[in-house]
């Protein structure tokens, strides 16, 4: 009985009782971790961006406004003395004194407006007005368009007359034409008429013809043309023996094609001079 209760208590002490395996906790699995041999075969497309070093947009920067954000990274230092040593290290050029006179030249032409550079006369242009008797039409053209010019600051670079084909030397203006001027503020008017000679017309830069009919009369010339053909309007009708409003539309239509006259003025003398 003895050895059979010392076997039975040896059994006892050997067994080992199974013990329960431990539950898994429930939660995300954490994923295994890719070998170095493995991340070196990943594609470069595949590959996660870089973040981007944060700059300081202004400097250098007050050191205050850094203490209160905590301070600079060490990226940012190495930027911030990159910076300022290149700033001063690198110096503009100084300029010669030629190079400054040739920019300054160059810094007033820039600042004159370009219609200054083109609307001045290259020399002192010669017009001449031409109607019938030089009372009406081309007496008001040569006092209109010498206000025209008188304006734009270059009477000096302009001769402006006038000469009718069949004038009687001496004539006064019309009076209903001293009027029309009047109304305009062209007050000192001091006119006597005279006919068109061969010479007058040989010798003047360009001679305006007041309709088609002076034109031919006059024709044989490069430097004739109408006011017709300079606006590409219509003949200036002749006022004599009309009402007061008559010379009013002939003055107002002279005023009007003094802008066209001009710039044909200037187009003839430079087409000359080249």
């Amino acid at each position: 009985m003895a050895d059979r209760r010392k076997k039975s208590a040896k059994n006892k002490a050997v067994t080992v009782t199974s013990v329960p395996a431990p539950k898994k906790k429930r939660g995300k699995e954490k994923k295994p971790t890719l070998s170095v041999g493995v991340t070196e075969a990943v594609s470069e497309f595949e590959k996660p961006a870089m973040k981007p070093v944060k700059q300081k947009l202004s400097l250098p920067c007050d050191k205050s406004v850094l203490s209160s954000i905590g301070g600079q990274s060490s990226d940012e230092k190495k930027v911030e003395e990159k910076l300022s040593n290149f700033s001063h290290e690198v110096k503009p050029a100084e300029s010669k004194p030629a190079d400054r006179k040739e920019k300054e030249e160059n810094s007033a032409s820039e600042e004159k407006p370009a219609s200054a550079k083109s609307s001045r006369p290259p020399r002192r242009i010669s017009v001449l007005f031409v109607c019938t008797g030089n009372t009406c039409r081309s007496a008001m053209a040569q006092y209109i368009f010498s206000e025209y010019v008188r304006k734009k600051g270059e009477s000096e670079y302009f001769d402006v007359q006038g000469a009718g084909l069949s004038a009687l030397t001496g004539d006064d203006m019309s009076e209903q034409a001293k009027r029309a001027l009047f109304e305009k503020g062209i007050k000192d008017v001091n006119h006597f008429a005279r006919r068109l000679t061969r010479e007058m017309a040989e010798s003047s830069d360009l001679v305006v013809c007041m309709t088609e009919g002076h034109f031919r009369t006059v024709g044989g010339l490069p430097n004739v043309t109408t006011i017709a053909r300079i606006t590409g309007g219509a003949d200036v009708p002749d006022p004599w023996g009309g009402s007061l409003d008559d010379y009013r539309k002939v003055a107002a239509y002279l005023e009007y094609a003094c802008g066209d006259v001009y710039d044909c003025a200037i187009k003839t003398v430079r087409g000359v001079e080249r």
